[in-house]
């Protein structure tokens, strides 16, 4: 249980909040261990990105299952970010690549190398 205490001026006042935590959901996906998480705007989707080069996408509503398994990496994903809308998720990997996959079909829409080639 989590509790804080708040310090007033005249008297000091306790708030307690409790909270208590507890697994939900137990998410497998993934063959490797996972570097980064990223909810989605409005929190339908949760992507999570791994040492397997992979990347995927949860459905909140349909824990534990896969939305889909994004692939074409060819190295680790190190992260994953939504667009402010949701429309897009991105993620950047050590092939030194950015792609960006459209989550209307999860379909790749672009890759970025540049500025990262040697």
């Amino acid at each position: 249980m989590v509790e804080r205490v708040c310090l007033g001026v005249n008297p000091p006042f306790k708030t307690a909040i409790g909270e208590r935590w507890r697994c939900s959901h137990t998410l497998k996906g993934h063959t490797g261990d996972v570097l980064d998480l990223a909810w989605s705007p409005g929190d339908q989707w949760l992507a999570s990105c791994s040492i397997d080069n992979t990347v995927v996408v949860w459905d909140v509503q349909k824990f534990p299952a896969i939305t889909t398994v994004l692939k074409g990496h060819s190295s680790l994903v190190k992260g994953v970010t939504w667009d402010p809308v949701g429309s897009y998720l991105a993620s950047q990997s050590d092939d030194k690549t950015v792609k960006v996959w459209k989550t209307l079909d999860w379909k790749l829409e672009a890759t970025v190398s540049k500025p990262f080639e040697e």
